[in-house]
């Protein structure tokens, strides 16, 4: 890659979809219980620096079909995603990041 832009053109159902080093990279694919739905998302990583710091934010984007609605699963899905954002940034603070 030259650091500009990517998208790959042919991927799995859940995978990368888009890179742009160092401030973005998007996956595209249902988290469960998502994947039992008529649904695909979308889930953003943005990360700036800040202070020294790198501030990271996800923002995770549904669209599809559901026969109840899928505004119910929100809470839920956010949480599990703020969970495993502090888990992250705990791990890097540690020094014990992948």
């Amino acid at each position: 890659m030259d650091g500009g832009p990517s998208e790959w053109r042919r991927r799995p159902t859940n995978g990368l979809v888009y890179i742009d080093p160092p401030s973005t990279l998007r996956l595209e694919g249902a988290l469960a219980p998502i994947q039992a739905m008529g649904a695909l998302g979308h889930l953003t990583f943005t990360l700036k620096p800040s202070g020294g710091k790198t501030d990271i934010t996800a923002f995770y984007d549904v669209g599809g079909h559901e026969a109840g609605g899928m505004t119910a699963l929100a809470t839920g899905v956010g949480g599990v995603l703020g969970e495993q954002l502090a888990s992250l940034k705990t791990a890097v603070e540690a020094g014990n990041a992948p």
